[in-house]
């Protein structure tokens, strides 16, 4: 349904309950059923009214009651918890514990780091191997470079000298 049918329909139908309802409003409340019904609905009302006064002030009453019951239990309990916590931070056991503990963390911390140190160290020994093996080469390839400056060095001396 769209909008405008919509309310066509609600404005054509809406009067046929709500008129009857207006103009025998008087004539419903007279009904002797719906007078016996709105008294007992008064008499709940007032007895519930006083009740819930009654009610209230105790429950008022011990509420706060209880409130610091509850607030003292919690103090009390805070307490014991902190003093619990003092206790076990002097306790030599505890502290003998704890010691060991933070020893095999630091054992473990220890351990990652030679590890990650071993590593390092190797890839340096590594790198240093490298550069020895070049220098090792490039000295080679020098000395030979310098082995045949001498020889022919020394061949042209020899052809000098028998010119000569």
């Amino acid at each position: 349904m769209d909008k405008k049918q919509l309310i066509k329909t609600i404005i054509t139908v809406l009067p046929v309950f709500l008129v009857p309802l207006i103009v025998e409003r008087k004539r419903i409340k007279d009904h002797p059923d719906v007078k016996k019904a709105t008294d007992a609905t008064v008499s709940a009302s007032k007895t519930v009214a006083n009740k819930s006064v009654q009610f209230k002030d105790s429950v008022v009453e011990k509420s706060s009651h209880a409130k610091d019951y509850v607030a003292d239990k919690k103090h009390n309990v805070d307490q014991k918890r902190e003093l619990k916590r003092i206790a076990k931070a002097y306790d030599p056991a505890y502290i003998e514990k704890k010691g060991e503990r933070l020893e095999k963390e630091n054992r473990k911390d220890i351990k990652k780091l030679d590890k990650l140190l071993q590593k390092n160290i190797d890839k340096r020994h590594k790198e240093e191997d490298k550069a020895q093996e070049k220098n090792k080469k490039n000295r080679l390839s020098e000395f030979k470079k310098y082995k045949d400056y001498v020889a022919k060095s020394v061949v042209k001396q020899n052809n000098e000298d028998k010119g000569k």
